[in-house]
């Protein structure tokens, strides 16, 4: 429910607070006094096209807050989705002289689009010039489904999932066929890529071997040099390693036997002599090896130029390569298989738009038999609100294609005339009858936990059809927020709580809006009834208006 709205600089309202409750809250006061400028203000901070004809004159902005709470699931859903954990929800909205605006969701700096997406489904507001609602057709199915949501859940999640994989079968299938000339094109770059890696057969040893074989023989002058010298150095002379140790160990050997430290020391000299020996060896094999061979050299690197190549195309590395080849071995099979694949598919297709076809056929059974019920129960309720020829129907169109929703396009026609044909509502019902024929349905379709926004619904109507009207909003606001103004007494007797708007008029026109005590309210229902707010018979008549609406209130009966 909308908690409070605070107002600043907007139009004639140079600052005003307003502190709504549940149920129904009416706004009154003589014509012109500024009822309609709070609605403006609401929907501005709504999120309504910013207006600076709206900003109070000589003032350089104006700003609107409204605080909502015990807000939806859904809206508390939308929320969670944008990041706002909180459970009320704050809006703020500034717009000034240049027309720059300002928004804050609960603090925080927002976008418009951000707001439309949080308050698209919060208020309903009605009056005689504007309907967010109903003349709009493409609501009238949703309207329609709200009255039998839990009955028709199941089959919308069943048909979801059907859509789902029915998008993903068309997916394969455009895949495996798209364009025939395409395709080939396609066959032939996966046939030259398989066959581009299959010929080189690349393995990680085979390419880890070549590497450090090119790298040898790439270094082969060097590792020659290095080795001549290393062998000089170690066996080559009479001044060599292996000769400087074997004179050490004859050495050793005459004073081994005389301590223990002394034949240590030659067995190790010994060993070391022999490692050294198996060392010169290698390096001589090594050496003897280093054969540079410009063929086998140019081989070599040609096939690391082939290693380089795959994986500069296909993968970083030999893995990655190999893992391509297999899902290039993959596709090319469903492509050259992909006529049986297709035909396959299409038969999915087919399977799944004939499930479809069910769920959406028993969806919409279920809305035409509701539609019937609806229909009746809504022109009782149009009846019983003074219009007793009105005739509703809803109109159902097969569309060629099938969505989540089902295949049904719903409107609603409609006329108010004895002897008129119906048509679309949007085309033939006026504001007053518009705002009725909402009430009418809403008071049918049992809801809870809306706003609703009524401004001069009631106009052109009086005596029992005002009642009606009275006591139908005083069963909507029920279970409901209601916002309404209104120059009806038998309306606004309805009412739980009671705002007076009126002007001041100093150095400037002022609109001021304050809520009515007890005594207040018989006055200024008195001048709606008679004009005289000084008569007693007239304070007299409120007050039994205002007993007989509050045993009507407390003898309501909500339909489940």
């Amino acid at each position: 429910m909308i908690q409070n709205i605070r107002i600043k600089n907007v139009a004639l309202i140079e600052e005003a607070t307003l502190e709504f409750d549940k149920g129904f809250n009416a706004l009154m006061g003589e014509t012109g006094a500024g009822k309609s400028i709070i609605l403006e203000a609401l929907n501005f901070v709504l999120g309504s096209r910013a207006d600076k004809s709206l900003i109070m004159s000589g003032k350089d902005k104006m700003f609107v807050e409204a605080v909502f709470s015990n807000l939806s699931l859904e809206c508390l859903n939308t929320l969670n989705d944008l990041g706002y954990d909180e459970e009320d929800l704050v809006i703020s909205r500034t717009l000034n002289q240049e027309g720059k605006s300002e928004i804050r969701i609960n603090g925080n700096l927002s976008s418009l689009s951000i707001l439309k997406s949080i308050t698209k489904d919060l208020v309903d507001s009605y009056s005689q010039h504007e309907n967010t609602t109903l003349l709009n057709n493409k609501n009238h199915l949703l309207l329609l489904d709200g009255g039998i949501e839990e009955l028709l859940a199941d089959n919308k999640i069943k048909l979801k999932n059907l859509i789902q994989e029915k998008n993903e079968t068309k997916k394969q299938i455009q895949l495996l066929c798209g364009n025939g000339e395409n395709r080939e094109r396609y066959l032939e770059l996966l046939k030259y890529q398989i066959d581009e890696i299959e010929s080189l057969m690349p393995t990680q040893e085979e390419e880890d071997e070549l590497l450090e074989r090119f790298q040898v023989m790439q270094n082969s002058e060097k590792i020659s040099s290095t080795l001549e010298n290393v062998l000089e150095f170690l066996d080559s002379t009479q001044f060599s390693a292996i000769t400087n140790l074997k004179s050490a160990l004859r050495g050793l050997a005459n004073i081994r036997e005389i301590n223990n430290d002394f034949l240590t020391a030659y067995e190790k000299l010994d060993s070391l002599i022999y490692e050294l020996d198996d060392l010169v060896s290698l390096l001589k094999r090594q050496s003897r090896c280093l054969i540079f061979n410009e063929s086998e050299f140019e081989a070599i690197d040609t096939r690391l130029d082939k290693y380089r190549d795959i994986k500069k195309k296909y993968g970083q590395r030999i893995s990655d390569v190999l893992k391509y080849l297999e899902k290039s071995k993959i596709e090319y099979d469903n492509l050259i298989n992909s006529e049986e694949k297709i035909k396959q598919l299409e038969e999915k297709i087919v399977a799944i738009d004939s499930s479809a076809l069910e769920i959406c056929k028993e969806i919409s059974n279920a809305r035409k038999s509701y539609a019937k019920k609806l229909e009746e129960a809504v022109m009782k309720e149009l009846s019983y609100l003074g219009m007793k020829n009105a005739k509703l129907s809803f109109d159902f169109v097969q569309q060629d294609e099938y969505n989540q929703n089902g295949y049904d396009d719903v409107e609603i026609l409609f006329s108010a005339n004895k002897g008129e044909q119906v048509k679309a509502l949007s085309k033939v019902i006026s504001g007053g009858e518009l705002s009725r024929f909402m009430l009418a349905l809403k008071s049918v379709i049992v809801s809870c936990g809306n706003i609703f926004v009524f401004d001069e619904i009631d106009t052109g109507i009086s005596g029992e059809t005002a009642n009606a009207v009275g006591e139908r909003i005083a069963i909507l606001s029920k279970h409901n927020q209601v916002i309404l103004i209104s120059h009806l007494p038998q309306v606004c007797s309805m009412a739980d709580r009671f705002f007076y708007v009126f002007k001041t008029v100093g150095d400037r026109t002022i609109s001021n809006c304050k809520m009515l005590d007890e005594n207040q309210i018989y006055v200024e229902l008195a001048k709606l009834i008679g004009g005289d707010k000084q008569s007693e018979l007239g304070i007299l008549h409120a007050k039994e208006m205002l007993e007989k609406a509050a045993k009507f209130k407390a003898n309501i009966q909500i339909k489940s």
